[in-house]
């Protein structure tokens, strides 16, 4: 393992260890907006996530493998919203 490697798995059990002390039925509201590959809005979603690091929000809803039911498998553009946490910021998710 390279000192890269290691630097980074040490910084994600840093961020990791931090959420994992918080309150573990704090959930925050994530906003999906669905837009097409041209750029112009088809839709919005709602749900509840737990606390978790963005950078694993943003992967979950890419995935869409836990969420089926909020236009699984969607071809464009997603913007992530997620007021609740502490370290929020839009986001803009590509799936293909």
């Amino acid at each position: 393992m390279t000192m890269k490697e290691k630097r980074e798995v040490m910084i994600d059990e840093i961020i990791l260890k931090q959420y994992q002390d918080m309150k573990k039925d704090y959930k925050v509201k994530v906003k999906l907006t669905y837009f097409k590959n041209s750029g112009k809005y088809y839709s919005e979603g709602v749900y509840m996530e737990d606390y978790i690091p963005l950078f694993k929000i943003w992967d979950r809803v890419k995935n869409m493998d836990i969420h089926p039911e909020l236009n699984s498998k969607w071809k464009g553009l997603i913007l992530v919203e997620v007021s609740d946490h502490i370290n929020e910021h839009p986001h803009f998710v590509i799936t293909e």
